[in-house]
């Protein structure tokens, strides 16, 4: 059992009424004679709308493995469901003896007539399913984000650390008043591991349970609390770090630049990856300053934490999902030598080309896609 499940087991929260999280909501703390806890805070096991308590309540529970009934999908050859490298989209790959094929999956729901079918919604539950792995295959387990909510990866002690230690950093600053500066991982993680920092945390669990009105014998359900919510969080700072790699990933292109500032045919290419990179850091640091400022205020968060927990997976699995596809780039860069050379500009065309779909204005994409669109998969057939 996860610390979260404990924690689940001996605290509860009041959560407003109605969807917390539709437009306009607002998270309403319970009154205070009332416990802070429910037996879900985090709404695990839910197949609806993470959003709303009541969602999917009247829908048929999820497969948690994924199968077909049909017998097109036994009669083919080693059949997978991935992402075209080219456009993105999924499809079923496998083989025939005139070469590989690749079906578009509304292509096949069209062929077999599975509108409204188990095999139709099946196929879009794969399509969910691409967006936390990279090949789904017949008798594979559905991902955890889309059946409970958990993350289907692990992170290291040292993230849980680091999330269970800006919690309760939180609570000191609550209590003291001073803003909490937590730019600076290391120096925060060094403050938690001091002796006056240790008793002003364990001080304030228990004004944070009088705080919450459920006096200061239960400081131990605060502590759970924390603890939940440490669980939920460490997995985004195990993406912060991700995100740092891309802006270390980024400096070590502008430096290249500047050694080709004075030829313009190489200049032609860095200067638009560095605008893309720009692009990319801004992107992929938006779902962490979200959860920043919406985990921030720590007595609200104590309060409403069930809704907050969901939020919290909502960003962390965009996240991950736009993170997912940066491992080559990571390494491709790492080790790279800031030197005029030939692989080193072919490194930036490799750069460019795997950001300017992502992260190039969806009109000019759209514009230079079509340049390039009837070179695509010429060696598959296609349905």
């Amino acid at each position: 059992m996860t610390v979260s499940e404990t924690a689940a087991d001996t605290i509860a929260i009041q959560e407003a009424d109605g969807p917390a999280g539709a437009a306009g909501a607002t998270p309403q703390a319970p009154p205070a004679s009332e416990s802070v806890a429910a037996e879900n805070p985090a709404g695990e096991g839910d197949t609806g709308d993470p959003s709303s308590g009541d969602a999917g309540a009247n829908e048929k529970p999820l497969p948690s493995i994924i199968s077909f009934n049909h017998k097109f999908f036994e009669s083919i050859n080693d059949p997978a469901f991935r992402l075209s490298e080219h456009t993105g989209e999924p499809g079923l790959f496998f083989h025939l003896s005139e070469g590989d094929v690749v079906l578009s999956i509304p292509g096949i729901v069209r062929e077999f007539k599975l509108e409204k079918t188990d095999d139709g919604d099946m196929l879009e539950l794969i399509n969910e399913c691409l967006r936390f792995v990279n090949e789904v295959r017949i008798g594979d387990p559905v991902p955890p984000e889309i059946l409970t909510g958990k993350a289907s990866w692990e992170v290291s002690p040292r993230h849980r650390q680091i999330a269970y230690g800006r919690l309760t950093l939180q609570l000191v600053a609550w209590i003291s008043g001073e803003e909490l500066d937590s730019s600076n991982t290391d120096d925060m993680m060094r403050s938690t591991e001091d002796p006056d920092t240790k008793k002003r945390v364990n001080d304030a669990f228990g004004k944070a349970a009088e705080a919450l009105g459920i006096g200061h014998e239960r400081r131990n359900e605060v502590i759970d609390l924390i603890t939940t919510l440490a669980d939920e969080l460490c997995h985004v700072e195990a993406l912060r770090e991700q995100v740092m790699r891309v802006r270390m990933t980024r400096t070590k292109i502008e430096k290249l630049r500047s050694l080709y500032s004075n030829d313009q045919t190489i200049s032609d290419i860095a200067n638009p990856v560095c605008k893309l990179m720009n692009t990319a850091v801004s992107t992929l640091e938006e779902p962490i300053l979200q959860v920043d400022g919406q985990t921030g205020e720590i007595l609200p968060l104590l309060r409403n934490i069930a809704p907050q927990v969901r939020f919290v997976r909502e960003m962390r699995d965009e996240l991950y999902c736009r993170l997912r596809v940066w491992s080559n780039i990571f390494t491709s860069w790492e080790g790279v030598r800031i030197a005029r050379s030939p692989e080193n500009e072919e490194l930036l065309r490799e750069t460019y080309r795997f950001l300017a779909p992502r992260y190039m204005p969806t009109d000019d994409w759209i514009l230079l896609g079509k340049l390039y669109s009837d070179d695509d998969n010429k060696s598959a057939m296609r349905w």
